[in-house]
């Protein structure tokens, strides 16, 4: 086994004599997690390489509701409007 160039200092992680607590490095636990894919990530990246209209309906969506010109002076008046709201208000 090969220690971490950090130092780390061995603490106990429960009952029982002898358990180190395990300070491995980061980019460790990062390189053998490397090629991991999760299902739930295979099962999307797939349906959307079978399914390339529903990307054309999700960008469509979009469109419709997120990638509108906006009037910043319509934003601006609305703000200016509206009513300041009561400190507590009873409902």
């Amino acid at each position: 086994m090969t220690r971490p160039n950090h130092t780390c200092r061995l603490k106990s992680i429960g009952p029982g004599p002898g358990r180190p607590y395990n300070c491995g490095s980061i980019n460790e636990s990062e390189s053998s997690m490397k090629g991991y894919e999760s299902d739930v990530t295979r099962f999307i990246r797939e349906f959307l390489a079978k399914h390339p209209e529903v990307v054309a309906k999700q960008e469509q969506a979009r469109a419709t509701w997120w990638d509108r010109p906006q009037d910043f002076k319509e934003n601006a008046a609305l703000e200016a409007a509206e009513v300041p709201r009561k400190s507590y208000e009873y409902y």
